[in-house]
């Protein structure tokens, strides 16, 4: 990209200087060195180190250093004819873009540095394996569009009861919302394994919009849950009861679209446990320390002439990410690591990453490369290490009575047979209240935190305050963990999470 400039041309040995400038329709010239730029007489140097600068008010001011040699004397026609040498002098006004990356310490390096001084200086990726217990309650409740009596193709839904025959409940991939979308196959198979559980089928509308009034939504709502559980579960219709109700008995706040959208469902009510229990999975989980790093970008050249600019990140010679949206002049760009996909690396090959920013005459300038290290660390590495492993257990409760901080039966079930246990002396334990984004901001706040107070005194009375640290905290509609865009992430939304972090040593006792 060409940039307007004086240009000035200080011969050291004569001390002449020449001036002259460029612009846009004139982006170069030429200057010619002749004997006399070599001094006179016998004080002729046989070469001169002419100081060539340029001035840009925007850049300021850059010198080179251009060394010429003087011709040899010749008596030769031939040689004489020849053209002289002819020097090319490009001064770069701006500088070349520059990448570097800020990573926090990794959780895991601030353990293991200590047995290991190496690793102090490690700033890079850790995905580390832990033991992780997830608890996951099922919402009992599935969701319509507005007038529609078929469930959103969101939900999972089996074609036939061969392609349900090989589904069980412990086996079901992915994190809350995937496992709920397979609720009827979980219901389902749950009622072929116990028999004499029985259910009730409770189809609702809205009951306020004119789609949500037609005559018999709600019985058709019922009936297509019911008959997904006889026709691909093979569930005897004895076992089931159907309820149409124009409203839920439970309804969700009629002031607020959100909540009207709510109203819009199927309930399956069940007394007997083993078919309404949560989902629970034990198995290790690899998570990302730290969660995110941040890339620091200089563009180097004026902002002004900047088009567009991008990040690009491999590993080894693969492409991994490309970062567009990074715009013009900001200084810093947050990024979690993940490829296209949201996957994360499997092995320990590098990142490198490169900034290339595009001029609006469509020149490229890039950054030198720079190299970010990966490392897996498994549990079984821990073990046999002196790092001290931990476990992670994660437990969510959900379904409080509407505005209401008591826990209700189902959670202190959960409670009881889930968590008291698993608080050991040495856990570390923290309660978080989350609500969704219905309702006012002060007030869901307020609400998240007493219910985060009624179960960490639950988990007191039941220890007997043996643990190593217990803390809770409320945070209301912020740090939400599903996405508020559905009924059913906001129900999950309305959560206390129970995490606790156990030293493994302690299971080993």
């Amino acid at each position: 990209e060409f940039i307007p400039a004086k240009i000035e041309i200080k011969n050291p040995i004569t001390g002449r200087i020449y001036t002259d400038s460029l612009n846009l329709q004139r982006t170069k010239f030429e200057y010619v060195v002749t004997n006399s730029d070599y001094g006179e007489g016998k004080e002729s140097a046989d070469r001169v180190q002419l100081e060539i600068s340029a001035f840009n008010p925007k850049y300021g001011k850059r010198s080179v250093f251009q060394e010429v040699i003087k011709p040899k004397k010749t008596d030769d026609p031939e040689e004489a004819k020849k053209f002289a040498d002819e020097i090319n002098v490009k001064i770069l006004m701006g500088q070349r873009p520059v990448l570097t990356a800020e990573i926090d310490e990794a959780d895991y390096i601030k353990r293991a540095k200590v047995a290991d001084p190496k690793l102090a200086s490690y700033r890079g990726l850790v995905m580390e394996e832990v033991q992780t217990w997830d608890l996951y309650p099922l919402l009992n409740y599935v969701f319509f569009d507005l007038g529609s009596s078929v469930l959103p193709p969101r939900y999972i839904l089996f074609k036939s009861p061969e392609e349900a025959k090989n589904f069980t409940d412990t086996t079901i991939a992915g994190g809350t919302l995937n496992k709920y979308y397979h609720v009827l196959n979980i219901y389902g198979y749950r009622l072929n394994k116990f028999p004499d559980a029985k259910i009730e089928i409770v189809g609702t509308t809205d009951g306020t919009t004119p789609e949500e009034k037609r005559v018999n939504l709600s019985k058709e709502r019922a009936e297509f849950v019911y008959n997904y559980f006889k026709n691909i579960w093979k569930i005897s219709p004895d076992r089931m009861k159907l309820t149409f109700r124009d409203k839920p008995l439970v309804v969700s706040n009629l002031k607020d679209s959100l909540g009207i959208q709510e109203n819009r469902r199927v309930e399956i009510l069940c007394d007997d446990w083993n078919i309404t229990k949560p989902v629970f999975d034990k198995d290790p989980t690899t998570f990302p320390q730290p969660e995110e790093m941040k890339f620091v970008i200089k563009n180097g050249i004026d902002d002004a002439i900047i088009a567009k600019r991008r990040i690009e990140i491999k590993r080894g010679n693969e492409k991994w990410m490309t970062l567009n949206n990074i715009g013009l002049t900001e200084p810093n760009y947050t990024w979690d690591w993940t490829n296209e996909d949201g996957k994360y690396p499997k092995d320990e090959v590098p990142y490198t990453a490169q900034l290339i920013v595009t001029t609006k005459s469509g020149a490229e300038c890039s950054s030198d490369p720079i190299t970010i290290p990966v490392k897996q660390i498994s549990t079984l590495e821990k073990k046999t290490s002196v790092v001290g492993d931990s476990t992670l257990e994660r437990y969510n409760l959900i379904l409080f009575p509407f505005n209401s901080a008591e826990a209700g039966e189902t959670n202190n079930r959960i409670m009881r047979e889930y968590v008291y246990d698993r608080v050991k002396p040495t856990s570390v334990a923290e309660v978080v209240g989350h609500t969704d984004v219905v309702g006012l901001f002060d007030h869901n706040l307020k609400l998240s935190e007493r219910r985060a107070e009624t179960v960490r005194q639950g988990i007191i009375k039941a220890t007997g305050g043996r643990y190593a640290t217990l803390n809770s905290k409320g945070v209301g509609e912020d740090d939400p963990l599903y996405t508020n865009d559905l009924p059913e992430g906001r129900f999950y939304n309305r959560t206390v999470q129970v995490v606790i972090r156990t030293p493994v040593s302690e299971y080993e006792k």
